[in-house]
């Protein structure tokens, strides 16, 4: 479980589901919350979208694996601001 900083520069707190860049509160939607504890939790690791799928949404989720894509573009665009 993260709850101390992943780096100098970012902090995810995983009971308060809170993210901190750079001393800075980033504001986050569920998913993307959910994605990025998932990418965090394994830095080394390479992700398929399907395992994203399966862990951030679920075996029952039924959209376009695009979603990741765009969701991770998200969480780069919100990070990058600080």
């Amino acid at each position: 479980m993260l709850t101390n900083s992943v780096s100098e520069d970012l902090v995810i707190n995983i009971p308060a589901r809170k993210v901190i860049a750079n001393g800075q509160l980033i504001t986050l939607t569920a998913k993307e919350f959910d994605l990025l504890v998932a990418l965090a939790s394994a830095p080394d690791r390479v992700f398929t979208r399907e395992t994203l799928l399966n862990q951030v949404w679920g075996y029952t989720y039924l959209g376009d694996g695009r979603t990741v894509d765009v969701h991770i573009g998200t969480v780069r665009k919100s990070l990058r601001a600080f």
